[in-house]
């Protein structure tokens, strides 16, 4: 069933001007997904920005640094190239992955319509900012209760120029990374490569992992008033995944794998892991008339080839995804007493899965026992209108209208002809917030906002696959 989450919050930020002899310093002004730029200090909800920098400056193979520094953000990698991710205890319902918050890459969502999220496919160092929205934000992005957090994959406008980029690195464990990058810019566009290779043998047996990865982005502004963008990845990603340990096995021996028992094979025996190979793609158009009308458009897709072979047996699932999101919005103003803001929209998108489960022989496919063919179908209505009065008072209120079902049948060992349907009752996600800057460097923020989530179809196939 859907779960709901009710949020109200009330913030006092202070944001200290730049000094020259002090450590702090004003933060830049950023973006909400191309519909809203804002100072921080007026920021009408919880977020956080960690630019490319501070992405590139932590470590070279892993963001969690930069992302353990956010207050209510916690990020883990249980083992080399597995990811946890979440935002105010947004993991409740899942005992790993990405649960309850929603990733874009820039205005493509990465976060498939069965509620997955690969983000251990992203080599993250190629991505030039990500932004964290704290809370549900289903008034703009869906179905979400922890949050949405939003990457950028294009690198900023720079007069005619051409940079190359290496960097190599190495650790102990056997860690390796590589990565290379082009950013040619030409007078109204730019096209940006990047490959990135990473490898480490981890601190326990079995937990050797290695990911190659490539990305293509590019922006155009073929008019002073309009802009096209697109981008692509492709991603090899495979990592063993060692299991758990008792207290005692774990006192024994620190680096071992999970044994077998009396019951089951080891980790290593089974060559438990994950390969995943994804690409994923997106084509966006913006423009605007005389800098009070705009309308932005973009479509994507994916295919993923997930193989999870582990103790019990070998799962085989083929993911294909595709979608579009779409938002005009109309903008009024009287001089430097108010402004006004009016958005409206919709996000549709659409994943087709086919698992397979076969007999684990030591990490080789043996006989088939089960086969399902699942689909999830997204789709929402969002509205928001924004008030700012004398630079002081920002009002915001949002609401999105949403709608979510799944179809199933099983192919094997009983084959089903026709789909079974399962749609859910449409919800309605409202979100109100204000930010008042009370001087020059103290503002006030209050929210209040209800989110929901999706079951994933991880959750709908159990893994006893029924």
């Amino acid at each position: 069933m859907f779960r709901r989450s009710l949020l109200a919050i009330i913030i006092l930020t202070s944001v200290f001007k730049a000094k020259a002899d002090s450590l702090y310093y004003e933060l830049p002004v950023v973006e909400v997904s191309a519909i809203s730029p804002e100072t921080t200090l007026r920021l009408t909800g919880a977020e956080a920005f960690i630019p490319v920098s501070q992405i590139r400056i932590t470590a070279p193979n892993a963001i969690l640094p930069a992302v353990n520094n956010i207050p209510g953000v916690r990020m883990e990698e249980r083992s080399p190239g597995s990811y946890r991710f979440s935002i105010r205890g947004s993991l409740l319902r899942s005992p790993f992955g990405v649960r309850n918050v929603k990733f874009y890459l820039s205005d493509f969502p990465l976060t498939d319509a069965g509620g997955n999220t690969y983000l251990n496919s992203l080599d993250i160092s190629t991505m030039h900012s990500m932004r964290i929205l704290k809370g549900p934000a289903s008034g703009l992005f869906g179905a979400n209760t922890g949050g949405v957090v939003i990457l950028d994959p294009f690198a900023k406008n720079m007069q005619d120029s051409l940079n190359l980029s290496l960097s190599t690195s190495g650790g102990s464990f056997g860690l390796f990374q590589q990565q290379v990058g082009w950013l040619q810019q030409w007078k109204q566009a730019h096209l940006n490569i990047e490959q990135s290779f990473l490898r480490s043998d981890g601190f326990r047996d079995h937990s050797v992992m290695r990911r190659a990865f490539v990305k293509m982005s590019s922006k155009w502004q073929y008019r002073p008033d309009a802009q096209i963008k697109g981008m692509i990845f492709y991603s090899d990603l495979a990592y063993q995944t060692p299991g758990g340990l008792t207290l005692e096995q774990f006192e024994k021996n620190p680096k071992a794998a999970r044994p077998a028992t009396q019951t089951t094979p080891g980790a290593e025996e089974q060559q438990a892991g994950v390969m995943n190979k994804t690409f994923f793609g997106g084509l966006n158009h913006h423009k605007r008339w005389k800098n009070r009308f705009g309308h932005s458009a973009s479509v994507f897709g994916s295919y993923t080839d997930f193989q999870n072979p582990f103790i019990t047996n070998y799962e085989h699932r083929r993911e294909g995804t595709f979608g579009m999101r779409t938002y005009a919005d109309v903008e009024s103003r009287s001089f430097e007493k108010w402004s006004g803001k009016w958005t409206v929209g919709g996000e549709w998108q659409r994943t087709f899965s086919s698992f397979e489960n076969f007999e684990n022989n030591k990490g080789e496919k043996d006989s088939l026992f089960v086969s399902d063919r699942l689909q999830a179908q997204q789709a929402f209505f969002f509205t928001r209108m924004q008030m700012d009065i004398l630079q002081k008072l920002l009002l915001e209120a949002s609401v999105s209208l949403n709608f979510f079902d799944y179809r199933f049948k099983t192919i094997y060992p009983e084959t089903v002809f026709d789909f079974n349907k399962r749609s859910f009752n449409p919800q309605w996600m409202p979100r109100v917030s204000l930010s008042y800057v009370i001087q020059e460097n103290i503002s006030l923020r209050a929210v209040i906002s209800r989110g929901y989530s999706i079951p994933t179809l991880s959750e709908i196939r159990a893994s006893d696959n029924s």
